[in-house]
């Protein structure tokens, strides 16, 4: 019988140190907590809130830092056909 290694997700292969991560997290994007945006337009973007995804980022730590649920990110978000794969450089709606 053969042991073999464990499979790591994708996201674990990168790992970064914590504190290195919240400090990128800081630089790209403060956290939005219970902001309502006044007004709009007819395409509806007006106020609109985005994030631009890094490397070790998931849509749950992003919906998380920002107040929402990944439902609600995949709702402002039809490009993102599998919840489970965002890329770094990807831009993410938060509102």
């Amino acid at each position: 019988m053969r042991i073999m290694e464990p499979v790591l997700p994708r996201e674990m292969e990168t790992a970064i140190p914590l504190e290195e991560a919240l400090a990128m997290a800081a630089a790209y994007e403060e956290p939005v907590y219970g902001y309502a945006f006044a007004g709009g337009s007819a395409a509806g973007t007006a106020g609109a809130r985005y994030h631009t995804v890094v490397q070790g980022d998931t849509l749950w730590a992003i919906a998380a830092r920002n107040g929402t649920t990944v439902r609600a990110l995949c709702a402002l978000n039809p490009q993102i056909a599998n919840p489970n794969r965002i890329y770094p450089g990807e831009r993410v709606r938060l509102s």
